[in-house]
């Protein structure tokens, strides 16, 4: 397959997450998967478009994005649980934004779901054994507070969020490199019911935080720029002075890119723009 066969297949995949996303439990059986495409983009989905000529060694060829399930004698395509994951932080999202204050009761929250969707949301889906154990793993979206009624969950501030994650990405982009592979301990506060962690003091738990692989990736490249005047650097001499400065060789496809194009393209939309302002300027 070529190169731009492969970036085809990439985009296709994005086109497989939009779909399943219009699809109750983010699953749809096999057989219906080129009716209900077609109707969903207005056009053929051309197998040999990816470099492909049967339908399940294209869907094969996403297997971050998509599973295919053998349920009897039919098979099943259903996304992969951190897609669903995505999926279902987006719909709570948009049930959320409709509340008053952006927030709801526990107890509301699984009917305003089937309320909304059409559809009941169900924990096993997502590997969960109850709603809080669910809602622990959106706590990027979601946050579960005591309200007037009782225990709420409500939007979480993505202004605030967003502050706290520069923060802690020049935290950890500052870091040794010795540092980079483990990351850094982050204390919390634990109710004693649900700290499977806690320190001998109790009461508090701790997790580790570290880089990505882009974002280790990046983190080289920054390092790389700085011994250069002006932070530059020619293009055809990066691999070589990339391979020499770090001792290790350049592979792109360990980064989940095809080639350094895709790769260094990559960085600045790693989370958002701020990363090639906070970095690179």
């Amino acid at each position: 397959r070529t190169v731009e066969e492969m970036e085809r297949t990439k985009q296709f995949g994005k086109e497989v997450v939009d779909l399943l996303r219009h699809q109750p439990h983010c699953r749809m059986p096999f057989s219906k998967f080129i009716p209900t495409y077609h109707h969903h983009f207005g056009r053929q989905c051309k197998l040999s478009y990816y470099g492909f000529t049967k339908l399940m060694e294209l869907l094969e060829a996403i297997p971050d994005i998509l599973m295919v399930l053998e349920c009897g004698e039919e098979k099943v395509l259903i996304l992969t649980e951190v897609e669903r994951i995505k999926a279902l932080a987006a719909q709570l999202v948009k049930l959320l934004r409709a509340q008053k204050n952006f927030s709801l009761s526990v107890s509301q929250l699984l009917p305003e779901y089937n309320k909304t969707f059409g559809y009941g949301l169900r924990l096993q889906d997502y590997d969960a054994a109850s709603l809080p154990a669910l809602l622990a793993k959106l706590c990027h979206v979601v946050k579960v507070v005591d309200g007037s009624d009782g225990r709420e969950v409500q939007l979480i501030n993505r202004k605030s969020l967003r502050l706290l994650t520069t923060q802690l990405l020049a935290l950890l982009m500052s870091q040794e490199n010795h540092q980079v592979t483990n990351g850094m301990k982050l204390y919390f506060e634990e109710s004693d019911e649900n700290c499977e962690d806690c320190s001998t003091g109790g009461g508090h738990g701790v997790e580790w935080v570290r880089l990505t692989k882009l974002y280790q990736f990046a983190r080289n490249v920054r390092a790389l720029l700085h011994t250069y005047h002006y932070n530059q650097i020619f293009l055809t001499e990066f691999q070589g002075a990339y391979s020499k400065f770090t001792g290790c060789g350049f592979e792109p496809r360990f980064y989940g890119c095809v080639g350094m194009d895709e790769l260094l393209s990559a960085i600045p939309q790693v989370e958002n723009d701020l990363f090639l302002i906070l970095f690179f300027i």
